[in-house]
């Protein structure tokens, strides 16, 4: 909820702080690959186009002041979301979910590109779109961010040390599926583009079916 417009939507009142939950790293796929729809949760996935921003420097109770030092740079990312997991409204996972519902694998689309910090400051208001199927779905600007990125940083730190590499998703504006009930299906093509960034596309595709190989014996 670090946009006015998609609190609106969803009827949540703004945060007086932000919120944030952690997702395993199996969740990160690359721009161009497929996204399969989780077998337990496929019926209410929804899409998130969101500014990522990319840790350079390892930290705790890293100050607003001196936020942006610990930032390598920006990306485009994709937070999708099993929205009945997230709500506790799935059968399977009986209670609300968040890292679950936005945690399974591949729901977390990176890429194409990195904006360095120097840059990212520079074009601190950044054109923000999300299309499906080549239909517009989200509009926005990186100016409409309830709580700015060194905020963020700093009080993600507070509570846990922020490692290079570590991504921070800072949010998604207004005109997500869930608002409306119009949910992804296999096929659908999701493209997110950051202005000065690029364009992360990526294909939902059926569940897995049968058994998957998961490494060594």
């Amino acid at each position: 909820l670090n946009y006015r417009d998609h609190a609106a939507e969803t009827g949540s009142p703004l945060p007086a702080l932000p919120r944030f939950q952690l997702i395993p790293g199996s969740a990160v796929t690359a721009p161009g690959s497929l996204v399969h729809l989780p077998a337990s949760a496929p019926d209410r996935v929804d899409y998130e186009g969101e500014l990522g921003i990319v840790i350079g420097r390892t930290g705790r109770d890293i100050p607003e002041a001196a936020a942006w030092d610990y930032v390598a740079g920006g990306t485009v990312a994709n937070d999708l979301s099993a929205r009945d997991v997230q709500a506790g409204e799935n059968p399977a996972l009986p209670m609300a979910s968040p890292a679950v519902g936005k945690g399974f694998d591949g729901f977390k689309p990176l890429g194409p590109a990195l904006l360095t910090t120097d840059e990212l400051r520079l074009y601190d208001a950044l054109d923000i779109t999300t299309e499906v199927n080549g239909v517009v779905r989200q509009r926005s600007s990186t100016a409409e961010l309830v709580f700015p990125v060194p905020r963020l940083i700093a009080y993600v730190s507070s509570f846990l040390t922020l490692e290079a590499g570590d991504i921070i998703l800072t949010g998604t504006p207004g005109g997500t599926g869930v608002a409306e009930g119009r949910f992804l299906v296999a096929g659908d093509v999701v493209s997110v583009t950051l202005d000065k960034i690029g364009t992360l596309t990526n294909t939902l595709a059926a569940p897995h079916t049968g058994a998957r190989w998961t490494g060594a014996a």
